[in-house]
């Protein structure tokens, strides 16, 4: 859009405070900010910044929600947080689609295509609490590298549909879905996380999450780091772990931490043999029954403070390759587990301490 046809079309609306705000913001901070938009802006907005058509697009749909969605700026200017942004040289942001509800006179879809070769979808929509649904119609980037905090803070999502998503280069989902506070479920059965080593905070403090569907193509065979993974995922009450491959995992701190709801976890796959902590693993997981970890090597953990601690409903624990000669840390190990547990695990594995049992 040239100075001659941006001047023009400002004169044609009546907020140009909004458009001259989206404008700036690509063109200097490659920064957009979409949402709220009255009667007098065009139903259709198209916005090219250049053509660089040999890189393959990435287009998605996003809905907001209809509370974040509903014109508020006519008397007091309000630039909502949308954002589309990348941390590279280029200006990514190609072509917009804005559909409006003439009648409610509220944004209901916004296009985006992204046609930049970047490397990194690092934080997309973080904090974006005003999206509802999003939807990738086509992903065929196939060098992305960081996905870290792309959802994180999305309060007010429901639904992503990641159908066509291509992650076979990531190797950063740190925080990916953490605090998406009103999704209830993910599939993630396409996902190809085969170079991924950074799992940590994925789904933490996702509250209402109660179904995160996997399969094999979720590899985790290079994952280093999976602390805080299912952190706070309170309305969990089943995962199937049975793909997890955990061989190369250094940190597993706080990775089932109080998901309350989860009554078996079947974790006969876990090997831990680079594992050198789980502080905190299964604290808070009030309703789980039964966990076994005959595979767990613990060889070289030296943190297993307050492990099992508030498993009250624990009546069946397998610690088959449960060795404790390198822990430094194991205080509280079993508080708030029953006594016939407790019991069961001293006559079993004398080489836990009694201080794990206080």
């Amino acid at each position: 859009m040239n100075n001659l046809h941006y001047h023009n079309f400002l004169n044609k609306i009546k907020n140009k405070y909004l458009l001259m705000q989206l404008l700036e913001n690509i063109s200097e901070r490659r920064l957009l900010n979409i949402i709220k938009y009255n009667k007098s802006l065009q139903l259709r907005l198209e916005i090219s910044i250049d053509t660089y058509e040999e890189f393959s697009n990435i287009e998605l749909d996003i809905i907001p929600s209809e509370y974040n969605a509903m014109t508020t700026f006519i008397n007091k200017p309000y630039i909502p947080d949308f954002r589309i942004y990348f941390n590279d040289n280029k200006d990514e942001i190609k072509r917009n689609y804005f559909s409006i509800d003439d009648v409610n006179n509220k944004v209901e879809k916004i296009h985006i295509i992204l046609s930049y070769k970047i490397t990194s979808l690092k934080g997309l929509f973080n904090n974006c609490t005003c999206i509802k649904k999003i939807f990738f119609i086509k992903f065929n980037r196939k060098d992305i590298l960081d996905m870290s905090y792309m959802f994180s803070h999305c309060t007010s999502l429901i639904h992503i549909d990641l159908s066509y998503f291509e992650t076979s280069r990531v190797t950063n989902m740190s925080h990916m879905f953490s605090y998406c506070s009103n999704l209830t479920e993910l599939d993630l059965s396409k996902l190809n996380t085969e170079k991924v080593n950074n799992m940590n905070n994925m789904f933490s403090y996702s509250s209402r999450l109660n179904n995160v569907k996997l399969s094999s193509n979720f590899n985790t065979q290079n994952v280093k780091d999976m602390s805080y993974m299912f952190d706070n995922c309170s309305s969990l009450n089943e995962l199937n772990l049975s793909y997890f491959n955990t061989q190369n995992v250094i940190n597993m701190r706080y990775m089932f931490f109080k998901c309350s709801k989860l009554k078996d976890l079947d974790l006969s796959n876990f090997k831990g043999t680079n594992l050198k902590d789980i502080g905190c693993m299964f604290s808070g997981c009030s309703s789980i029954q039964k966990i076994n970890l005959s595979n767990f090597n613990c060889d070289n953990v030296n943190n297993m403070l307050r492990t099992f601690e508030g498993c009250s409903s624990l009546n069946e624990l397998e610690l088959y390759n449960f060795k404790t000669n390198n822990v430094i840390y194991m205080y509280n190990m079993f508080s708030g587990c029953n006594d016939k547990l407790k019991n069961m695990i001293r006559i079993k594995n004398t080489n836990i301490k009694e201080e794990a049992f206080l």
